[in-house]
């Protein structure tokens, strides 16, 4: 699919039926936001905001998320979650899917991508402002499809409402599903103060 995204839907969970229960809301988007420092095709800053027409009704099928403030992250796994292909070759799922992540620390990642540095990685994978996951010995991976989703970890705090902190926004792999070839994240507690000087100016 190319072109720029006109519509959200929230709360969908499997996208061949009308059976599941889910409580679904179609929005259409007023405003695409990118970060003024993506430059295509540098693969640095990739994330952007999306305005929607109308406001969200939360429901147990649409719950907030914490955006995680620290660059610190302390646990060693996260859950990613999409529509994104389960195969190289395969078809988007019809079906919302979880999986669970392994972080890889910055040198396992570097070591990873070295032979893409160029114009997407002119300056190989920047710690501040990536974060890598996926698993050392097994084929768990996000895949086309799912850029764009979260990488998500369970709130530390039980006093705060949000349930899971978006730690990543998926971005780019080499791959779908090899085990230690991990993908490649962007970092949220890096662009917290320019997601509130624009939701909350």
């Amino acid at each position: 699919m190319t072109g720029e995204p006109r519509y959200v839907r929230i709360g969908e969970l499997q996208l061949d039926t009308n059976r599941d229960d889910a409580q679904i809301q179609d929005f259409t988007i007023s405003q695409l936001i990118r970060h003024p420092d993506y430059k295509p095709p540098s693969q640095y800053n990739d994330i952007a905001l999306l305005k929607l027409n109308r406001k969200v009704r939360l429901n147990s099928y649409a719950r907030p998320a914490c955006l995680h403030t620290n660059m610190n992250i302390p646990v060693l796994k996260a859950v990613a979650s999409g529509w994104g292909k389960v195969g190289f070759s395969s078809d988007v799922s019809k079906h919302l899917l979880k999986v669970t992540l392994e972080f890889f620390t910055n040198p396992e990642c570097n070591s990873t991508y070295r032979n893409n540095i160029g114009m997407r990685l002119r300056n190989g994978i920047m710690e501040t402002t990536q974060v890598c996951a996926g698993h050392h010995t097994e084929a768990k991976d996000t895949c086309q499809g799912d850029s764009g989703g979260p990488l998500q970890i369970v709130n530390p705090d039980p006093n705060i409402y949000c349930m899971y902190s978006i730690v990543g926004v998926t971005s780019f792999g080499k791959a779908c599903g090899v085990a230690n070839l991990p993908g490649v994240y962007t970092r949220v507690s890096n662009y917290v103060d320019w997601i509130e000087k624009i939701v909350w100016p």
